[in-house]
């Protein structure tokens, strides 16, 4: 015989099974999203009208809200549609790109053109990963600003808008005035980075070199996103004090303020960061310093002067410069010098990893082109204590027992063999950090190999004097006479000293891009090298390699 189970778990069961207000609100709200789907909008609106908005989540009391000013707007109620629709400043993923769209369409049936191209900007900050659907909506935002002529009224509210609908209707209005012929440089130096820079081409007229221009800035402010929290948080310390101390120097030219944001350890923190900047009326922008950060912004399509404090592959848009300290730029600097001093064969010595790959990779591709041929290439385990293996195999010894055993097995017993080492190289390429080339070093010497020059990046030296018989490609940094006229508190060491050259030469970049009105990087000495901007926008750092002192 089965026996009950107790009221008291019964009532509760049962109370379990009764559906909540949260529930029970977002049952009504799909449905009457259904029926406002198939046309039926006064079912809709009767659904609407049962839903508690009290207990709503943010979310939730978005949609219903969206769905609220799509039936307004389907009965020509356009005032009370947009008035239905949740404020531009409210962020909502999911559903932003669509309240934006409808804000567009009811503003542009009301003839409010500026509010119509503000919620198509506004639009984008939802398309930002979809490159396709970015494209289709600055299209649409081209043809609406075209597709008439665009009343009087329109260019005194251009100062009240945001930096990106008033770069669209400042191009459209000077097209109008000028009967479809227009400077269209000078609209690129008032409008830096601004999306519709693509359009320029068809429009025709405008300079090939609208790219890297960037204004004067005569007001406002410059923002710069570290992360001055978490883990890189001593990073961006040293970035912002190599930045200060060069925008503060003694003799500079007066300079508009600078405005720091922590860009912390996410992409999110440093949109924030990026967003709150351009609330707050910057002018140009410095950093990122993380990688990911300066793509998240990237894809923002900023409407002002972007410096990046990192390089991302594949990355080029007008408006933005990378400036990085690359291990890539030491090693074609490397090869470089190498060539110029007529050594033509290299064994490259780097560690397992995707740095090493890609300082490999960029030695090799430097050399080759200056007439060099890489013909010895071995890795060496990071973390390794032990690196006979690959310094034995960058000598070229294996291959000299291989052929050893080869021949004894030919003659059918033991040969007297002294191993040989390789005498077809010039030089050795060493991609290490410090601590690793203190135990390859005794390794090289002992295979002979350092009897050849040896080239190494930077990385070589923690900030003290790398070992001798190195000619290591290090910043101009170290020796210039600014560093040791630097109070001890602003001087730092090692990599730190590094990211602090990083910063001064952010101060130089910038002031050479924007603030000079434009000039063209071509050349520049800074503190982490010779710089120079390549075709992308990347800033390309060229260091001498000089031997360096001290003992063996």
């Amino acid at each position: 015989m089965m026996r009950r189970p107790p009221l008291l778990l019964l009532a509760l069961c049962g109370l379990l099974l009764v559906p909540g207000p949260a529930l029970a609100n977002e049952t009504l709200l799909r449905q009457a999203e259904t029926r406002l789907a198939e046309g039926d909008d006064r079912a809709a609106e009767r659904l609407l009208s049962e839903i508690a908005d009290a207990s709503l989540s943010l979310e939730a009391l978005a949609r219903m809200q969206l769905v609220r000013a799509e039936i307004l707007l389907k009965r020509g109620q356009l005032e009370g549609a947009l008035r239905s629709l949740p404020p531009s400043a409210v962020h909502v993923p999911g559903l932003g790109a669509r309240i934006e769209q409808l804000r567009a369409e009811a503003a542009q049936t009301l003839g409010d053109l500026p509010q119509a191209v503000q919620a198509l900007c506004e639009r984008e900050r939802y398309l930002a990963t979809d490159a396709a659907a970015l494209a289709e909506n600055r299209e649409r935002l081209w043809a609406l600003i075209t597709a008439q002529p665009l009343d009087p009224a329109v260019e005194s509210r251009l100062a009240l808008l945001a930096p990106l609908p008033r770069g669209w209707l400042d191009l459209a209005l000077r097209l109008q005035r000028a009967g479809g012929r227009v400077d269209l440089q000078d609209w690129a130096l008032r409008h830096p980075g601004h999306p519709a820079t693509a359009l320029l081409g068809r429009i025709g007229g405008a300079s090939t070199d609208l790219p890297f221009a960037a204004p004067a800035v005569r007001s406002g402010f410059i923002a710069v996103l570290l992360p001055l929290s978490g883990a890189l948080a001593a990073s961006g310390e040293a970035v912002r004090d190599g930045l200060i101390s060069a925008w503060l120097a003694p003799g500079a030219a007066a300079r508009p303020a600078l405005r720091f944001y922590d860009a912390g350890m996410s992409d999110e923190a440093a949109v924030y960061a990026y967003h709150q900047a351009l609330r707050e009326g910057a002018a140009a922008l410095i950093g990122p310093l993380r990688k990911e950060s300066v793509l998240a912004i990237a894809r923002l399509q900023p409407p002002l002067p972007v410096l990046a404090l990192n390089t991302v592959d594949g990355l080029s848009q007008p408006g933005l410069l990378q400036l990085a300290l690359a291990p890539e730029h030491e090693a074609r600097s490397a090869a470089l010098a190498a060539a110029a001093q007529g050594l033509r064969r290299a064994a490259v010595l780097v560690p397992q990893g995707e740095w090493g790959q890609r300082v490999a990779e960029a030695f090799r591709q430097s050399f080759e082109n200056s007439g060099g041929r890489v013909v010895s290439e071995a890795r060496f385990e990071a973390r390794g204590l032990d690196h006979s293996r690959p310094a034995r195999q960058l000598a070229g010894y294996d291959a000299s027992e291989s052929r050893a055993k080869a021949l004894a097995g030919i003659l059918g017993g033991p040969s007297e063999f002294d191993p040989r080492g390789r005498d077809d190289l010039d030089l050795v390429f060493l991609g290490a950090r410090a601590s690793e080339a203190e135990l390859i070093l005794p390794q090289l010497r002992f295979y002979r190999l350092s009897r050849l020059p040896i080239f190494a990046t930077a990385s070589v030296s923690d900030g003290r004097q790398p070992p001798a018989g190195l000619r290591v490609c290090e910043l101009p940094w170290f020796a210039q006479v600014e560093r040791a006229e630097l109070a001890p508190w602003m001087n730092p060491a090692g990599d730190a000293a590094r990211l602090f050259a990083l910063g001064r030469d952010a101060a130089q970049v910038l002031q050479r891009w924007v603030l000079d009105g434009g000039h063209r990087l071509d050349s520049l000495s800074g503190a982490s090298g010779r710089l120079r901007v390549d075709p992308s926008g990347r800033i390309e750092r060229e260091l001498d390699c000089a031997p360096a002192g001290g003992g063996a």
